[in-house]
């Protein structure tokens, strides 16, 4: 039986949706001065002391949402920015959705996000702005321009994603396959029973899990590129540019439909509206070319409403499936000649990434779907330890056929820029491919970042 249809009231009673930022900032240094007045840390980082108390302010931060079960819990809680970045995270979606049920959002009013919401988004964006203004890399005396880097990394994002979503349509035309475009959202119902914008974000990820498994479960040879958008009301739909045989693609949008209407499959014009499937007509254009109009759309962080609505979700943008990794990608597109010249599979590989033929690259790496395991690639990991004693495994490169290609930024330092010098402005390739030259076996050594500010004395909000 459905939910009857009334009119939303708010329904977010999280404690840390009625904060503001500055609240939560004063929140999560209350919660890290108390840990660390009844821990003590010795020189080697060898916890201490009275876990009893210490393990009550825990559970509180765990009623807040925060994961405390990880491993190796307490060197992170004695890391201020970690506990206010984290529960920043937790309080970004829940303070959205309270705006959104007091009626602060949607078409008419603002569209995508609310003004709070696209502030702090403009904030965030304008600090990591300045960060970037005042840093460099520096290492071996060579010294490099952040700021530079980073906008030289957006304009190369933006032309691989355009390379990619072109060799998708050249992968179609190779095989003499069929392209569709499926926009699927969620039940206009959902709208009107309290359905919060994360549950409904929630639905289209189960959904696109049980997808993967079909796929896999029935075989698809299919490719896709899925963007994730917001409507103006702050509910979201997805696009999914998909390449396949007319066959498979069928059955691809079939099951689509079939799951996304288990949800009020009742719902008047559900049948028509909750799935929309367009077959690529080529007298009327390509889909790749609508496809990369959404996408780089998504991609866009300049503060708009959307780019906000990512933010305070925490939302992936888009999503690739049935290509091969992008690691592999980056590694042919580093290869120096000098590293693949005995090797004329890795010269090939070399080649295609460089010019941007992205579909001849996917059939030299074995075409669309084929497994890793049948593929000249294998990742490259170093073990790498975090400033909070935790060792993982990090990839820094590849193994494609018999060459071993490095990209990760092994040996750079971020230090304040100096005054009086002008850090040089080369581009993101040129440093990975000096990177390439030094030794291949160092362990990689992850920046750590204090702060020296002094913080204000406050008086912290008393949470319920």
């Amino acid at each position: 039986m459905q939910p009857q249809h009334h009119t939303p009231t708010p329904n977010i009673t999280h404690p840390l949706a009625a904060l503001t930022i500055d609240q939560i900032t004063d929140l999560a240094d209350l919660n890290h001065d108390t840990i660390k007045a009844y821990l003590d840390v010795d020189q080697n980082g060898k916890i201490s002391g009275d876990f009893i108390a210490a393990g009550e302010v825990v559970e509180t931060l765990k009623n807040l949402g925060l994961n405390v079960d990880r491993p190796n819990i307490y060197p992170r809680l004695l890391d201020r920015k970690f506990l206010r970045n984290s529960l920043k995270r937790i309080a970004r979606p829940l303070r959205e959705q309270r705006r959104k049920d007091e009626g602060k959002t949607g078409k008419g009013v603002s569209a995508y996000a609310s003004q709070a919401a696209i502030a702090e988004r403009s904030k965030n964006l304008k600090d990591g702005y300045e960060w970037a203004k005042s840093k460099q890399l520096t290492k071996g005396g060579k010294t490099l321009c952040m700021l530079r880097l980073i906008k030289n990394g957006r304009l190369q994002q933006k032309a691989r994603l355009t390379a990619k979503i072109t060799g998708l349509k050249d992968l179609q035309d190779m095989n003499g396959w069929d392209a569709v475009l499926i926009t699927a959202t969620v039940a206009g119902s959902l709208r009107s029973d309290n359905t919060t914008i994360t549950e409904a974000n929630q639905i289209l990820t189960r959904n696109n899990e049980r997808e993967t498994a079909f796929i896999h479960r029935e075989g698809l040879n299919i490719a896709f590129v899925r963007c994730l958008q917001p409507h103006q009301d702050l509910f979201p739909h997805q696009h999914t540019y998909a390449i396949g045989t007319t066959e498979d693609l069928q059955k691809y949008a079939d099951y689509i439909k079939k799951i996304s209407l288990e949800s009020y499959p009742n719902e008047r014009g559900a049948d028509q509206h909750r799935v929309d499937v367009k077959w690529e007509d080529r007298k009327k254009g390509r889909l790749s070319s609508y496809c990369v109009r959404y996408a780089l759309r998504a991609i866009e962080k300049d503060g708009s409403g959307e780019d906000a609505w990512y933010y305070s979700n925490n939302k992936r943008r888009l999503a690739w499936s049935g290509l091969p990794c992008n690691n592999a990608w980056e590694c042919s597109r580093r290869m120096t000649k000098e590293q693949c010249k005995n090797d004329p599979l890795a010269q090939k590989l070399r080649a295609a990434a460089k010019d941007g033929q992205y579909a001849k690259w996917v059939v030299l790496m074995g075409g669309v779907g084929s497994k890793k395991k049948d593929q000249p690639y294998e990742p490259v990991q170093d073990v790498g330890v975090d400033k909070y004693g935790d060792v993982s495994l990090v990839t820094v490169g590849a193994l494609l056929s018999k060459t071993l290609v490095i990209i990760g930024g092994i040996g750079w330092t971020i230090t304040p820029k100096s005054p009086d010098h002008e850090a040089e402005a080369v581009e993101l390739t040129q440093i990975l491919q000096v990177d390439q030259n030094q030794d291949q076996n160092q362990p990689i050594a992850a920046p750590i970042f204090n702060s020296s500010a002094q913080l204000p004395q406050y008086q912290p909000p008393t949470i319920h």
